[in-house]
Order: C-alpha cells, then structure tokens, then sequence
C-alpha cells in the first residue's frame, strides 16, 4: 500500500514539473525605438544619429539598455567581423530617464557605420532586439 501511494505521489510530482516546463513565458515588451539621420542647421557637414524611442508602455522597473558596436568595414554591413568596442548605453539611467532622444556625431563616434540593438530586461524577462545597421557614409 505504502508503495501505491509513493508511485501516485512521485508521478503526480513528476507530471507538475513536465507541465512547468512547457509553459512558456513570453517576453513581449512593447517599446519604439528609431534610428535617424539628422542634420544640423549651422553645420550641415556634420555627421549625426539621432535616436528617438517610446518607452511609456514599459513597466517603471524594466531596464532599457542601447548596444552599439562599432565596425570598421561598412561595406560588410550586419555581417561585419572586425569590430571596435561596444558601447552599452542605459537608457533608463538618471541620465537619460527625461530624455527621449539621443544624438551622436560621427566624430565623436570614431566610426564611420555601427550596428545597434535594444535590450529590455525585467524580473522575469530578457529580450534582445534584432540587430539594426546605420552608416554615416551617403
């Protein structure tokens, strides 16, 4: 008798923790983030990104994170293997929380292309976007 009720209860465990691992948890942070040339009025010669997001539709507590890489040959565009450091720019830091765009110069950057993508983190969740590629070249 004492085994019947040991198997009933081991295989009720057992089937708890199959059941946990098929459910999923979806990550599906909504958020807009774009990157854009900008030019400048005084000096049109200058070279400048301008990223403008939305992030009103996350919660307070997720973390919002910008990845910019680098990369030393425009022509291999996304595919692009020889890098220069990444940047990783948080996005919801003192800093930027009021902010609601970014600008960068091509001379300050020290790179003519970059590829960049989001990362958003909750407590339960971490999402990578897909990489997006810019160039300062025309």
């Amino acid at each position: 008798m004492k085994v019947k009720i040991l198997l009933a209860l081991l295989l009720f465990i057992t089937s708890i923790n199959i059941n946990a691992q098929e459910t999923e948890l979806v990550c599906d942070f909504e958020y807009f983030i774009q990157a854009k040339e900008f030019i400048e009025e005084l000096n049109p010669e200058v070279k400048i990104v301008n990223f403008k997001w939305d992030f009103s539709k996350l919660s307070a507590s997720d973390q919002v994170s910008l990845e910019i890489i680098k990369i030393y040959d425009c022509s291999a565009g996304l595919d692009a293997i020889q890098t220069l450091k990444y940047e990783i720019i948080n996005l919801k830091s003192k800093d930027f929380i009021d902010l609601k765009e970014l600008k960068i110069k091509h001379i300050d950057m020290m790179a003519k292309c970059f590829k960049w993508r989001v990362i958003v983190k909750s407590e339960k969740c971490l999402k990578q976007s897909d990489w997006n590629y810019y160039s300062f070249l025309d």
